[in-house]
């Protein structure tokens, strides 16, 4: 499967995310150039899909750390900053405040 094709599986979460890591391994980490771009309506997405309970707060965590640092998924230029922030904290739950459907829902509200 094309690089590109999976990422923007990811981004959409469209498959789970293990699947989708364990094809993306089969690339290198390293990248020239950005493949794809999250959005906002990404981040929107899957908080929906977490309150809607068709995900599960690991689905959230497991997603984000494969994006989290990747060279080749961009962040949409208008949010970059906040989609940047968000992306750090739900993929450093131990950290940050742990995810729960009051938590999403204010990310939500900061992005929408």
């Amino acid at each position: 499967m094309q690089r590109k094709k999976l990422l923007i599986e990811l981004v959409n979460f469209e498959t789970q995310p293990e699947k989708i890591n364990e094809e993306l391994s089969k690339f290198p980490w390293d990248a020239d150039e950005e493949l794809v771009l999250l959005s906002s309506k990404n981040l929107i997405n899957v908080l929906d899909l977490y309150s809607s309970h068709k995900i599960k707060a690991d689905d959230v965590d497991s997603w984000e750390n494969l994006i989290e640092c990747r060279e080749d998924v961009g962040m949409e230029a208008n949010n970059e900053l906040l989609i940047k922030e968000i992306i750090h904290e739900l993929a450093n739950p131990d950290l940050f405040v742990k995810l729960s459907l009051e938590r999403a829902e204010k990310l939500r509200d900061k992005l929408a």
